[in-house]
């Protein structure tokens, strides 16, 4: 009897303390939400009647920023723009508030050193710098757009660059701002002050904002450096981020169907280009933004998988050309799928077949490959190859396409890209431009009967056939490669598709700061 009134006795006494101590955590928050109420009344007054109208206006429906979701009445297919998701901002601090507009106010209040924008009531017309930048060249464009409106804006200004001409990133861009602000032309920003934000799209990984030149010799550039170095915002990019980021400003016409396959709606698309460098990137849906989102990738440096025995001989070849003999047989080097699929891959696999068969080379092609500097020998090996596909040349442009189809099936299994494989790039492009389309189209290929294709574009029907080719080598996926559509980026867009969308990231980087601006005011 005892034994179970002390039991009792502290069973109650459990309780009690449990009782206490939830009483003391409702307490506790209590406390803390009424901190909070007279914290935001302090510091947050309300808005009087009179300001409410005001106010009110500038967080109309689609004024400030863009709809947080896909709202009912907006088709799935509309483009918009939206605010910089996650963490893509660098957020910095400088001396010169920028002004957005010419005649406008400066962004910033009096004392405060935030590089923001003015609200919509000062100003809704923004300059923006978007950059595309190769291994080559840099091609810069100065936007002017409309906050309030849709699109990515009118470019009034652009500039193509050789990047051997500076020693530095900074010193490309400050050129083209110099450039941009001293014309007379009506339009343009007469102050770099106007101009509130720029997006670079750069070839090389970005790793928290800070990009490593991968085929440049420039030193390394974080975004938090550069704007406090150009007083404005910036974002770096990877520079196929840009590319496919720029793939939602395309139309039906500024594409070739290479295989129809079944598209489907909301699916992963997936980008590749080959120019200096194998250029990889990948795109989700994002149904809070309501849009494609690109995301960056670095596949072009995977590995490099022979098919043939030619071509595993070539790997061989071109890894002692790049490693000591005896590290290579040590660690079995590897060679990257780049050193075969880009403009030096053309150059490693034309010399690997002089050394293989010299006596096949061509002596007026080659005269002119040995003139040529070594950043245009490409261009002459796919002048010389579409015109004999027999030839060395022409061998070397059918192995880079045989390659190129070759890692478009993998990705194809990867990323799953049921939105749509798109080839884009600097060499594929170039070659459509140089070999005629004949009477069949490539949609009319089917997977089944490469026969109808026979007589539609070589760059085209080359990827095709290795599709086909890996359908059949991938077994049981085999089927599902079959369905995944594959088309190539052609037009006059291609050179400026990056820069577009490098575009699409500078102005949500506008609309951003406009939002915070409204924000403070309020």
């Amino acid at each position: 009897m005892e034994v179970a009134d002390v039991s009792m006795t502290r069973r109650r006494t459990g309780c009690l303390r449990i009782l206490q101590h939830r009483i003391i955590g409702v307490l506790f928050v209590v406390i803390v939400c009424l901190h909070m109420i007279v914290h935001i009344n302090v510091t947050h007054p309300r808005v009087t009647a009179a300001q409410a109208p005001s106010a009110a206006k500038f967080f109309q429906k689609g004024q400030i920023f863009a709809r947080s979701r896909l709202s009912p009445n907006m088709r799935s297919g509309d483009r918009k723009l939206y605010p910089l998701h996650r963490n893509r901002g660098h957020y910095v601090t400088s001396n010169t508030p920028n002004a957005v507009a010419e005649g406008s106010q400066s962004a910033g209040a009096t004392g405060s050193n935030n590089v923001v924008a003015p609200m919509y009531s000062q100003a809704s017309t923004v300059f923006t710098i978007a950059g595309d930048i190769g291994g080559t060249n840099s091609r810069f464009a100065l936007f002017r757009s409309n906050l309030k409106e849709e699109g990515i804006g009118e470019m009034v200004f652009n500039k193509k660059y050789k990047n051997t001409a500076f020693s530095s990133f900074s010193q490309a861009v400050k050129s083209f701002i110099d450039e941009a602000t001293s014309g007379t032309e009506s339009g343009l920003p007469r102050d770099s002050k106007q101009i509130v934000s720029g997006a670079f799209a750069i070839a090389g990984p970005v790793l928290y904002g800070t990009v490593k030149f991968t085929n440049l010799d420039w030193p390394s550039v974080s975004a938090t450096e550069l704007s406090q170095e150009l007083g404005i915002q910036t974002e770096i990019i990877n520079d196929f981020v840009g590319l496919s980021q720029g793939l939602v400003t395309l139309e039906d016409s500024d594409t070739v169907t290479i295989h129809k396959g079944k598209r489907i709606p909301r699916a992963p698309k997936f980008c590749i280009g080959a120019g200096t460098g194998l250029g990889e990137a990948f795109l989700t849906f994002n149904d809070e933004l309501g849009e494609y989102e690109a995301w960056p990738s670095e596949g072009g440096h995977s590995d490099f998988v022979p098919r043939t025995e030619e071509q595993l001989e070539m790997a061989g070849w071109i890894r002692k050309k790049i490693y000591p003999s005896k590290l290579a047989l040590d660690i079995g080097a590897r060679i990257s799928v780049e050193r075969v699929c880009s403009g030096g891959g053309l150059i490693n696999t034309y010399e690997y077949l002089k050394h293989k068969y010299p006596e096949e080379i061509d002596p007026t092609s080659e005269a002119e490959y040995e003139l040529a500097d070594p950043k245009q020998k490409p261009a002459v090996i796919s002048k010389w190859g579409v015109k004999n596909m027999d030839s060395l040349m022409g061998r070397t442009i059918q192995i880079f396409l045989f390659t190129l189809g070759s890692e478009v099936a993998n990705a194809c299994l990867k990323f799953l890209p049921f939105g749509g494989v798109y080839i884009a790039g600097g060499i594929v492009p170039k070659l459509l431009d140089q070999v005629a389309m004949a009477e069949a189209a490539p949609e009319s290929c089917d997977i089944d009967h490469p026969e109808m294709c026979e007589q539609s574009l070589l760059s085209g029907f080359e990827i095709y056939k290795t599709l086909k080719r890996d359908a059949k080598n991938k077994g049981r996926m085999g089927e599902l490669l079959s369905k995944v559509p594959v088309l190539l980026v052609t037009g006059p867009k291609v050179d400026t598709i990056a820069i577009n969308g490098a575009q699409i990231v500078a102005k949500r980087i506008a609309l951003r700061l406009a939002k915070e601006r409204v924000e403070e005011s309020v």
